[in-house]
């Protein structure tokens, strides 16, 4: 059965200071366990500061992202979405109160990118945000969906070929918004910038051991097979655990080890219809 996200009163931040006030105790949240205790995702203090979500297609993993965006609108974060699959999957984010970008072409989803790492290098040298821009002190989620995939395809296919045509361009051995990409994890999370990864495979060449030091946070929603499992979770196992007739069912590591989870439900707002979706979005939805 599915379980509805609900809002939680403590997570809802109405102004800036109350945000920046806050911010070391925002969780965002992501289902209940077995016990029927909430599973947040804690920014601050856990050593958590981004994160990545895989399932295939039918598994949950929209919901689970789109609570995450709930979550975050709710709490006051500015939220930024780069879409490189350029599906119309956030389209029914793009009005709500602290969504500040959807990004759904490739171009703008590299620009996207050059965005939150202006913004972070303002925030390091402490130069006033331009216009439209998020306060310095907003916290900032960044989330890609399908980068890794892109950015595969960019470094092995289409970046040499870029090269090959303009030699005497001199370009940079490493394309530059995976350069980008590098300083963000390194750094971003210093000035209040976190990243969320979506993928729906978690294969060696698109999670490899670079992406899994950056992405400490790990969401596994759906089962996979025991050698997608093994390069996630570093556990062959573990990752078939999850019943594929429970849509939305997810594993998350934790300080005691692996907790399975049933990701709450947040319906996408471009499709929701029924009067329990809409409610569940009117709920959620900040303002």
């Amino acid at each position: 059965a599915k379980i509805y996200n609900e809002p939680d009163p403590a997570q809802r931040f109405l102004s800036r200071p109350e945000v920046i006030q806050h911010y070391p105790q925002i969780a965002l949240p992501l289902g209940v366990d077995e016990f029927g205790d909430r599973v947040t995702w804690r920014l601050v203090g856990k050593g958590l500061p981004h994160g990545v979500v895989v399932g295939s297609t039918g598994a949950g993993k929209s919901s689970a992202v789109h609570t995450i965006i709930a979550g975050a609108a709710l709490a006051g974060i500015c939220v930024i979405i780069a879409d490189f699959k350029a599906d119309k999957e956030y389209d029914g984010f793009r009005d709500w109160p602290n969504v500040h970008l959807v990004a759904q072409d490739t171009y703008s989803c590299l620009r996207a990118i050059s965005y939150v790492e202006e913004l972070m290098n303002q925030r390091k040298t402490g130069g006033k945000s331009a216009k439209g821009a998020p306060d310095a002190g907003v916290p900032v989620l960044f989330i890609l969906d399908e980068y890794a995939v892109f950015s595969e395809k960019l470094r092995n296919e289409i970046w040499p070929e870029f090269r090959k045509a303009d030699a005497e361009a001199n370009l940079p051995s490493t394309p530059p918004s995976v350069t980008s990409m590098g300083a963000l994890y390194r750094e971003a999370r210093s000035v209040k910038i976190h990243i969320l990864s979506v993928l729906q495979r978690a294969t060696a060449n698109y999670f490899d051991a670079e992406f899994k030091h950056n992405a400490p946070l790990k969401i596994q929603v759906g089962p996979v097979d025991g050698t997608t499992s093994q390069n996630f979770w570093d556990n062959f196992d573990i990752g078939s655990t999850i019943p594929a007739q429970w849509p939305g069912r997810a594993l998350i590591k934790g300080p005691q080890g692996f907790i399975q989870y049933q990701g709450f439900y947040t319906p996408d707002p471009a499709t929701a219809a029924s009067e329990s979706d809409l409610a569940c979005l009117r709920s959620l939805r900040p303002g």
